[in-house]
């Protein structure tokens, strides 16, 4: 899956740890396509999610791909949406909870890859299980639209097998769908994530090596200090006496 890193730049605080910046990013889940693979086309007219179980720590999600195939185009056509795992309902089913990131994007005609690229925000830090969803809206009637899943597992991250449908506007209106190759081999979406990891400048890091340096210094110092005074004659006990 193609994907292009984003390079940008911020300061601020995560978790008390003072000033951060941004790398280059990095996946932090990714189902590689293959080549000469069956295409598992999956659609409806609510909503498709995947919930991922994503590597790395301290993740600033920066940039979102997965595969589609679409006959006809539309400004706005689908939505992508960013859920918090929201745990397990009654039937031990793991849905979406919160929602933490929402973007719609167009819809273009053929087989597309469609993005969603972040600025650097750590409002956009994600927790490490999440679940991505896609809504198709408004489609004309007779035309079609799906994502392509191909018999790849994740090379970064891991999913559970199957997918989840929506099968209503309430929150809990969820089924979990069987996504196979027809002969019951598992396949995945062609999903990728990015993110930036939160690490600190090197001027914090210098920072932080030379206050280590003073309090080594400072500790060395008292040390010796204690030393000297245990030494000492203590109210001129073991002076020498003057002879008669």
């Amino acid at each position: 899956m193609l994907a292009v890193a984003i390079r940008a730049w911020s300061q601020g605080s995560f978790g008390g740890g003072g000033p951060i910046q941004e790398d280059d990013g990095e996946y932090i889940y990714r189902v590689p396509p293959i080549s000469m693979a069956f295409d598992r086309d999956v659609s409806s007219n609510l909503e498709i999610a995947d919930d991922l179980f994503l590597s790395g720590v301290n993740r600033v999600l920066t940039d979102l791909t997965f595969n589609y195939k679409a006959d006809y185009a539309r400004v706005g056509g689908m939505v992508v949406t960013v859920y918090a795992e929201g745990g397990p309902d009654a039937h031990g089913l793991f849905l979406p909870g919160s929602k933490l990131i929402e973007k719609p994007l167009d819809v273009r005609t053929g087989s597309s890859i469609a993005r969603v690229t972040l600025g650097y925000n750590l409002a956009n830090t994600l927790p490490d299980r999440v679940v991505v969803s896609v809504r198709f809206l408004d489609v004309p009637q007779g035309r079609s639209i799906s994502l392509t899943a191909q018999a790849s597992d994740p090379e970064i991250g891991s999913t559970r097998p199957g997918y989840l449908e929506r099968t209503g506007p309430g929150e809990q209106d969820w089924a979990l769908r069987p996504l196979n190759d027809g002969s019951g081999n598992p396949v995945n979406f062609l999903l990728g994530v990015k993110a930036g990891m939160v690490v600190p400048e090197p001027s914090t890091l210098a920072l932080g090596a030379a206050g280590v340096a003073l309090l080594f210094v400072a500790q060395r110092r008292r040390s010796a200090a204690t030393r000297a005074a245990g030494q000492a004659p203590a109210n001129g006990q073991g002076a020498r006496q003057p002879s008669a």
